[in-house]
């Protein structure tokens, strides 16, 4: 049964959600706060939105090749820059599917294996492949920051090689009125162990004066990995 409204006709604009959010037909101010991450309270404007937006069309085009009608896979928790992500994307006429980050790799491959030609957005090289699993950091981090402790953490993968498999170690900076104590080591993995799924608890936690952090403000976590030998006795 087809049932029809009332009022009139709506005449649709034939123009691209890209265009028209980039249009701006509501005169929404470039300063205006459109996204917050209700973990970290970070913030993302309309002027931020279109900016990053459009530098990431431009990146995908000219540096990856991504182009009209390609299909760009999301595989990432919910985080503050996925719409930049999705507008990138469809600002470049591309197609965006969106992939669960607890996905097997069987599922992961059956989801895409009818994408066509499909590009990935994630950082592959920061996942923590702990036995059948893949723990993404940036979720595990986004947590510690909201312990009352922590001025900033990041997580990297430690390897054991008598499991053969790598652990979740969190190098943490407290802040400057908290004490280091093992103690407060044991809180803190307890704090993140109450709210993930049991494979992804942090095994390790390893206190550090400061999170090392590139000019862009990217966390180095290639440095942390440089440091990995003087903490290995925590998985012992």
């Amino acid at each position: 049964m087809i049932f029809r409204s009332n009022f009139p006709d709506v005449d649709i604009e034939k123009i691209g959600i890209y265009q028209f959010i980039t249009s701006n037909p509501y005169g929404i101010d470039d300063d205006k706060v459109i996204f917050i991450d209700g973990i970290t309270d970070k913030k993302l404007t309309f002027g931020q939105l279109k900016t990053n937006s459009k530098k990431l069309a431009f990146g995908l085009k000219k540096k990856v090749g991504f182009k009209h009608g390609d299909v760009l896979a999301i595989c990432s928790h919910n985080h503050i820059d996925y719409p930049v992500v999705i507008f990138g994307a469809i600002a470049t006429g591309g197609i965006v599917t969106t992939v669960n980050p607890d996905y097997e790799y069987e599922e992961f491959a059956s989801q895409l294996k009818d994408c066509g030609n499909f590009f990935i957005v994630d950082r592959f090289n920061e996942l923590i492949k702990y036995k059948k699993y893949r723990i993404i950091p940036t979720e595990l981090e986004s947590i510690l920051l909201t312990h009352s402790s922590i001025n900033d953490s990041a997580v990297i993968g430690i390897y054991s090689d008598e499991q053969e498999t790598e652990y979740p170690l969190a190098y943490v900076e407290l802040k400057p009125d908290k004490i280091q104590s093992d103690q407060l080591k044991e809180e803190i993995k307890d704090f993140v162990s109450q709210k993930v799924d049991p494979y992804k608890k942090l095994h390790c936690v390893h206190f550090i004066d400061k999170i090392p952090k590139s000019s862009a403000g990217k966390t180095l976590r290639r440095s942390l990995r440089a440091k990995n030998e003087c903490v290995k006795q925590c998985l012992l």
